[in-house]
């Protein structure tokens, strides 16, 4: 396609794509997507929007690759994805718009980075309480724990009925 055909006010420029890029990524335990540029056979710059993720297993692909398709159908913006076993490859440029970035496509990569972010990866603050939890559990017993209650509760009574220095001066 000729840039004399690119619809000007679709293409977002490199600062301010730059820009939408970091704020795409805030908040992600890794910066997932990336801006890549390519030179076009008739010398036009081409940019797309990046993003490789990996799930746990084929199922989970699949279940992500379904809600991509969905949304993509919905909103007439189709990505490229490459997909192998769990890993996917989604690309995102406007063909319209000679193969360059697009609010639209700001807008698919928001979707995409939402629907894995909730539904596929997990916060690590939750993976760390999941570990510390399963090391406190592998570590006491409920008999274990049931004694030290029981210890505590023990130790507390007998010190509450044990006269102190103060109760002793009171008396006299």
């Amino acid at each position: 396609m000729s840039s004399k055909n690119v619809k000007k006010a679709a293409i977002i420029g490199a600062k301010q794509l730059e820009e939408q890029i970091s704020r795409l990524n805030y908040g992600s335990q890794k910066n997932h997507w990336k801006i890549k540029t390519s030179l076009a056979a008739d010398g036009s710059v081409e940019n797309r929007l990046e993003v490789d993720y990996k799930f746990k297993s084929f199922a989970k692909t699949w279940s992500f690759l379904n809600l991509v398709a969905y949304h993509a159908d919905n909103s007439k913006h189709h990505p490229s994805i490459d997909t192998t076993y769990n890993k996917v490859k989604i690309k995102l440029t406007t063909h319209d718009a000679g193969n360059r970035v697009t609010y639209n496509d700001l807008k698919f990569a928001q979707f995409v980075k939402n629907e894995f972010e909730q539904e596929f990866e997990r916060p690590q603050n939750v993976v760390k309480m999941d570990k510390l939890l399963k090391d406190a559990r592998g570590q006491f017993s409920f008999s274990q724990a049931s004694q030290i209650i029981d210890d505590l509760v023990a130790s507390n009574k007998s010190t509450d009925s044990k006269p102190t220095k103060e109760d002793s001066s009171k008396n006299k």
